[in-house]
């Protein structure tokens, strides 16, 4: 007679010990395997994906990781976003983008190894997860690490932590949080001194992907509790190294970052919660961690952005406040209830609720309102007690020695499976064609805008998208580029209509009026956007640039002079003095100019197309050409370039290439229907 699962205080325990002998190691290794390969080929579709959303300021334009190797130094010497924004902040997590910046020396500018690297990442991770909970549960089946490693890795919120290069901040943390556990339960039954080790510095790397890891030093404590003969005073001693190892991190942290908390304060857009009054504030957040709760259960629809105003702000009158406060009440009891009965389903709430609450705002704010990356490693409690219950619901059989491999494993438990197959085959599919969607940025932008058309940052990011496309003319045809600007428009507009304080949609506004021409419209509306932020460089650049197409040269320079003082690596506020100068006539100063945006970015398209066009007037046709043909080599489809090329080939007397570069600055244009 198959023998139920009836000790609680155990999740699912073992039958009688003494029939018990331990799975052959192969087949350990066969099922850790299975776990791997699954989370490598859920998004196997991502290695040909682009950079997208935060992938931006953490490498493709973060001044310290485009430095490679040689910006390791100042990496860990500064903050998280020090590269991209020069603010020595809120974020201390150098790793993460220590590795970007070994990516950009060996692949630069190569999204497709950065994509790769997370998915071998988060293989290993399944890998790693398998062989940790085994130990954790030592005294328990093998059914329940193998069942959960499976239904962790295809849990489809992960696809943003995989899909999202920047997320390897996540991957990391928990790569770290598995090895360093995984030894100290090593070190807490052996004894064994250099497992200890390998933990504190684990625990150590963890912290340096990011701050959250903080958490381990409460859930570390409770697995030696639960799982191990430990003392409580050789847990307390042993967490006493785990205490030490945090706050040399917290040391390091302060000595590095001007402001260890918010920063700047908190935008609304950012985080909907950050003006409310604390009983809005919490009962919002409440709806916000109840929509967790839904997500873990049913993941659909998932969305890039939760920022304002996805979530409304709500009182605890609102029904789904007072839902989700009965929820966590209820977890609340039950944890109580029975944490002194060494439950697996407490311990696994905690893994759950300790880094939900960390970033819920309800004790302190964050920079978000919300985030499906937030719910990495919360959802590997989840998926733990959900195995468990199916066990408990199915009174499953749970075989330790009745199996001589993986899929005997699965047919004497064919009820259990066939329900956890069914969840996997759902959520790999969920997985697979939601990875597809972070292929880039208009790709995500424009399908998650159905999903959160109340977000002002949604409204933003798809219209800005199509206004970058149009201002960099990458649209091809009169007909799209009209439709894309009309898009545009009426984006940003709802953005403003949802936030009348949001700059952004009035820097990307002023951006359009320039694209059609209306520069004195455009000046206005870069005005507006400082109204509201007045430190941002660009919109100095932009009116600068914007005062030298109405010939305003003194103006212009004003502008733009004011923004290499804000930002003196700005390559296209130097660019655009450079334009000024060769307006004016003065050709050696311009030359100067696009010599140093070309210094402070070497790919710096109109740099070499305005410095050959100032060798040109000077007549120095070969050092012209030379810039042409480099500019060529970052830009090859631009017309106006191969006009110059025609001209300068005309000047240099090569009648035949002259006509071949201007027949090819024709066909350039036929195309693009101008």
């Amino acid at each position: 007679m198959a023998k139920q699962i009836t000790n609680k205080s155990q999740g699912i325990k073992s039958a009688v010990k003494s029939a018990m002998r331990e799975p052959d190691k192969k087949q350990l290794f066969i099922m850790a395997l299975i776990i791997a390969v699954l989370g490598f080929m859920l998004y196997s579709n991502t290695f040909n994906h682009l950079y997208v959303l935060d992938d931006y300021p953490t490498i493709k334009e973060n001044k310290l990781t485009k430095k490679g190797l040689a910006g390791i130094p100042e990496i860990v010497k500064n903050s998280y976003w020090y590269g991209n924004d020069g603010k020595n902040d809120m974020f201390y997590r150098p790793l993460s983008v220590v590795m970007f910046a070994v990516e950009w020396e060996f692949w630069p500018d190569n999204p497709k190894a950065g994509h790769i690297i997370n998915v071998i990442l988060y293989a290993l991770t399944g890998f790693l997860l398998f062989f940790t909970l085994r130990k954790l549960f030592i005294n328990q089946s093998v059914l329940l690490p193998f069942a959960a490693g499976l239904l962790f890795m295809a849990h489809p919120l992960h696809t943003e932590v995989v899909a999202n290069i920047k997320s390897r901040d996540e991957i990391m943390t928990f790569l770290f949080f598995l090895i360093s556990l995984y030894t100290l339960l090593d070190y807490a039954r052996k004894g064994t001194v250099l497992s200890l080790v390998v933990s504190l510095i684990s625990f150590f790397l963890a912290l340096t992907s990011k701050e959250s890891a903080i958490i381990f030093l409460f859930v570390f404590p409770l697995a030696l509790f639960y799982y191990t003969d430990l003392t409580i005073k050789k847990n307390a001693i042993t967490m006493a190294w785990f205490v030490a190892v945090a706050s040399v991190y917290m040391i390091i942290r302060a000595s590095v970052l001007d402001n260890q908390l918010l920063g700047d304060v908190v935008s609304i857009i950012d985080n909907t919660v950050v003006k409310c009054d604390y009983p809005h504030r919490f009962a919002t957040a409440m709806v916000i961690i109840g929509t967790y709760i839904k997500l873990l259960i049913f993941p659909h629809p998932l969305v890039y952005d939760y920022s304002y105003a996805t979530f409304k702000i709500v009182g605890l009158d609102n029904i789904w406040a007072l839902l989700s406060i009965l929820i966590y009440a209820g977890i609340g009891y039950y944890m109580l209830k029975n944490f002194l009965k060494k439950d697996t389903i407490v311990f696994s709430l905690v893994v759950y609720i300790l880094p939900v609450i960390l970033v819920s705002n309800i004790f302190f704010l964050t920079r978000s309102t919300a985030a499906e990356r937030m719910l990495y490693l919360p959802s590997l409690g989840f998926v733990i007690i959900l195995v468990i219950l199916l066990a408990r619901f199915f009174k499953t059989d749970i075989v330790k020695s009745n199996f001589s491999n993986v899929s005997s494993l699965i047919k004497n438990n064919a009820k259990l499976f066939g329900v956890i197959g069914v969840l996997l085959l759902a959520y790999s599919y969920k997985s697979y064609t939601r990875a597809a969607v972070w292929k880039n940025n208009m790709s995500l932008f424009k399908t998650d805008l159905e999903y959160i058309p109340n977000s002002a940052r949604a409204q933003y990011s798809y219209a800005n998208d199509l206004t970058q496309n149009l201002v960099k003319d990458s649209i091809r045809t009169a007909a799209e580029q009209e439709k894309a600007y009309n898009e545009a428009m009426t984006g940003l507009n709802k953005a403003l209509q949802i936030h009348e304080g949001y700059f952004e949609p009035y820097f990307a506004l002023g951006q359009l009026a320039s694209y059609k021409k209306d520069y004195v419209k455009s000046i206005e509306l870069y005005k507006k956007a400082m109204s509201y932020n007045r430190e941002y460089h660009f919109l100095y650049n932009n009116i600068g640039n914007n005062y030298f197409r109405l010939n305003q040269f003194d103006t212009a320079m004003k502008y733009l002079n004011i923004a290499i003082t804000m930002h003196p690596d700005y390559a296209e506020a130097y660019s655009n003095i450079g334009s000024v100068y060769f307006t004016r006539g003065m050709q050696k100063e311009a030359i100067e100019s696009y010599n140093k945006a070309i210094e402070y970015d070497p790919k710096y398209y109109d740099a070499y197309k305005n410095m050959g066009s100032a060798y040109g007037i000077l007549k120095d046709y070969n050092k012209a050409m030379d810039y042409f043909f480099k500019a060529m080599k970052i830009k090859s489809n631009d017309p106006d370039l191969y006009t110059f090329i025609g001209m300068t080939y005309g000047f240099m007397g090569d009648a035949a290439n002259a006509k071949t570069y201007n027949d090819k600055a024709a066909e350039l244009r036929q195309a693009r229907g101008k």
